[in-house]
């Protein structure tokens, strides 16, 4: 049997998010919040944040008692490959267009995180999984 799913909500303030957590009650969410958000990885994170940023109240829920998905597991690590050659060796079946525009408009999202208040470090080497 699952548990409930844990709500997260964010509130925000001096250029800082403050993400609460707390088991989400039957009727609680649809009643309070303009958006909700399912999952707290690092998209939903983002989808989150940026919805609060344009003045919604917003609400997350999340299967697991920990926020972060994959980007947790990855140490937080954010890659883009440098091309949609290399791209492609990862997401054989990906979405070329797609692709490519996050190849193109990587560094604005990173720029957007760091206006967030996210401490990024940048590798001068890529760290190779084979």
């Amino acid at each position: 049997m699952l548990s409930p799913p844990f709500l997260f909500s964010l509130t925000a303030g001096a250029n800082r998010v403050r993400v609460c957590r707390h088991r989400a009650k039957e009727g609680e969410i649809a009643d309070h919040y303009d958006v909700i958000v399912a999952g707290a990885g690092i998209g939903g994170l983002c989808a989150a944040l940026r919805a609060r940023e344009n003045g919604a109240s917003v609400a997350i829920l999340e299967k697991a008692d920990q926020i972060g998905g994959s980007a947790a597991a990855s140490g937080g690590t954010i890659w883009c490959a440098s091309n949609i050659g290399e791209w492609l060796k990862v997401q054989p079946d990906g979405d070329v267009a797609l692709g490519t525009a996050l190849i193109d408009y990587f560094h604005v999202g990173i720029d957007w995180l760091i206006k967030q208040g996210v401490s990024l470090q940048a590798r001068a080497e890529p760290i190779c999984t084979n």
